[in-house]
């Protein structure tokens, strides 16, 4: 067997994906899409509807990045690349971005200012819930699962450590509030 088969099957294949990816564009009626690179090395972690904007949350070569994305049309309006390493989730609530990161829960406005940080010691933050009057974060203290409760300005309202016999380590993905 010679080498034009295998090149052959690739491109059919290849054809084939395209042709599935483009089937599948058009039955959930894809309006716009947007491949965002703000490094050599990028990384998506989140997104949410934020005003006018959909928010999307990552990390960009070791550094915190969060950018702002037209809801209408994907075109990126304002993107922010801050020291954390990454961000993880995000809420929005009243006209505030919220956004988990390690370290720390930020508050963000729509020109990407920063409105407030909450950063206790040894808390990574994975993800957030907002309600208007109460932000809820959740992260991992070391083995433990940790969540808080702020206030829209970031005040610590209370919190809660959780820790089940065996646990080698504690990660929260996700945390949902019904108001």
């Amino acid at each position: 067997m010679g080498g034009a088969p295998i090149p052959f099957l690739m491109l059919r294949l290849l054809l084939l994906a395209t042709v599935a990816l483009a089937s599948l564009a058009l039955a959930l009626d894809v309006s716009w899409l947007n491949f965002l690179k703000p490094g050599t090395y990028s990384v998506g972690f989140s997104a949410c509807v934020f005003e006018n904007y959909v928010a999307v949350v990552g990390g960009a070569d070791g550094m915190a990045y969060v950018a702002l994305l037209d809801k209408d049309s994907g075109r990126k309006i304002k993107e922010r690349i801050a020291d954390p390493p990454y961000f993880y989730g995000c809420a929005a609530s009243n006209g505030v971005l919220y956004v988990t990161g390690d370290p720390g829960l930020y508050a963000f406005d729509a020109q990407l200012n920063t409105l407030g940080v909450a950063r206790p010691d040894g808390v990574v933050y994975m993800a957030v819930a907002a309600t208007g009057e109460y932000v809820y974060a959740a992260g991992s203290y070391g083995d433990k699962l940790y969540v808080e409760k702020h206030t829209a300005e970031l005040t610590l309202v209370a919190n809660v450590t959780y820790i089940e016999e065996g646990w080698d380590w504690a990660e929260a993905y996700g945390v949902a509030v019904d108001p």
